[in-house]
């Protein structure tokens, strides 16, 4: 949540209008690497953002959304709580839709506010275009983070790294906390168990740099269940950008070996994850 908290402050006197206009591409860069004029206008009858039976992982394909912790975030979203997308996304035409973001107001609580996101989206967002002709069912992923990058200024202003956590918050209003992996085997699995007893989305990320020395890919996964086989804690992982593949079940070691930190909503007191005795 520092992250959000710095770019609030940094937006205290300029936060942009409730209903904000359309965006030219030059307004919103997609990310480093891709030239602004790759925007593709989209026609009414073939964007939507929801299929019939609503919002499913398979609407996470390659390039929708771009990021993978925002993917990450939206896929967790989709498994356990997939009530907040719907809610937080209306369409006001197929060139028009109204997204609610949630903010942290310091107090505990979380202020809502609206985005109207216009028809354009990246083009690495439509490059399985071909052979896809139309109606284009399911954009919620990308409409979902234009917003956020429309709320942040652009697609490279939301930064480098792990925003997943600051994805949920943003769409369901709850703060997000980071712990370490290295705790003991009862107490990481408790704290994974009960997540997801209660329904909440479960994260898990590693790799990236380590005190500026790149160690592996950094990569955000979402935590599906907590097991025991043959006597062994174990975890079992989804990667959100290969949506076809099996789960991945690891052991509590390996688990600890791929992913350096957990996500988990905080309780609705405001208290963080219980410590350790």
């Amino acid at each position: 949540m520092q992250d959000f908290e710095r770019d609030k402050r940094q937006r205290q006197g300029q936060r942009p209008a409730p209903a904000i206009a359309e965006h030219s591409p030059a307004q919103l860069p997609v990310r480093p690497g891709e030239k602004p004029a790759e925007f593709r206008r989209q026609t009414p009858r073939l964007v939507q953002a929801f299929a019939p039976s609503g919002p499913k992982r398979g609407d996470l394909r390659p390039g929708i959304p771009v990021r993978a912790d925002v993917a990450a975030a939206l896929s967790a979203l989709v498994r356990s709580q997939p009530q907040s997308v719907v809610q937080a996304l209306q369409t006001l035409s197929p060139e028009a839709f109204q997204v609610r973001l949630f903010e942290r107001n310091g107090q505990g609580g979380a202020d809502p506010h609206s985005l109207i996101i216009d028809g354009y989206l990246p083009s690495n967002a439509l490059q399985w275009e071909a052979g896809h002709p139309g109606p284009w069912l399911g954009m919620w992923p990308a409409i979902l983070e234009k917003a956020l990058a429309t709320w942040h200024g652009s697609y490279a202003a939301l930064g480098p790294g792990n925003r997943a956590g600051d994805v949920i918050t943003a769409l369901t209003g709850r703060e997000v906390r980071t712990l370490p992996t290295q705790w003991p085997d009862a107490v990481l699995m408790q704290w994974l168990g009960t997540a997801l007893a209660k329904g909440e989305p479960v994260l898990c990320s590693g790799g990236g740099d380590d005190d500026g020395i790149p160690r592996k890919p950094f990569v955000v996964h979402v935590v599906v269940s907590v097991q025991e086989i043959d006597g062994r804690a174990a975890v079992q992982i989804e990667d959100p950008l290969v949506p076809d593949d099996p789960l991945i079940v690891l052991d509590i070691s390996h688990f600890r070996n791929e992913y350096t930190q957990i996500h988990l909503m905080r309780p609705d007191t405001g208290q963080g994850a219980p410590a350790p005795a």
